[in-house]
């Protein structure tokens, strides 16, 4: 087995796009999600390995504008193509404008286990 690794998932959807930002993302693109998340988890059968993976970051535009069950299906193509350890930070950025408690319970139970919520939410 190789050292600790980390996953990084880009999601650049978004509401609406912040003035300040630099980051790659795209404002009202919804429909192209299930076609990105296709793509993404392509990338991660690719490279699965046997490799132990301690932190998985959600992040950029609003990984929260995705649905518990997308969320779900990511985060079942990480465990099934790689070493998560069950003290692994699995990290997502949010909206609060894109979440409920409901959506909270959905993804917790997916894997989540912190969020980040920026100070551009408030």
């Amino acid at each position: 087995m190789s050292d600790l690794k980390a996953i990084y998932i880009h999601v650049p959807f978004c509401r609406r796009k912040c003035k300040y930002c630099s980051f790659i993302s795209y404002q009202s693109r919804e429909d192209d999600i299930p076609a990105y998340l296709d793509a993404v988890k392509n990338e991660l059968f690719l490279r699965s390995e046997d490799t132990v993976i301690n932190t998985v970051y959600f992040g950029r535009g609003t990984p929260s504008l995705l649905t518990s069950e997308q969320i779900s299906s990511l985060m079942s193509t990480i465990k099934n193509n790689f070493n998560t350890e069950n003290g692994s930070e699995i990290t997502m950025e949010t909206n609060p404008g894109t979440i409920d408690l409901t959506y909270l319970s959905k993804i917790k139970a997916a894997g989540i286990n912190r969020l980040s919520i920026g100070v551009q939410s408030f």
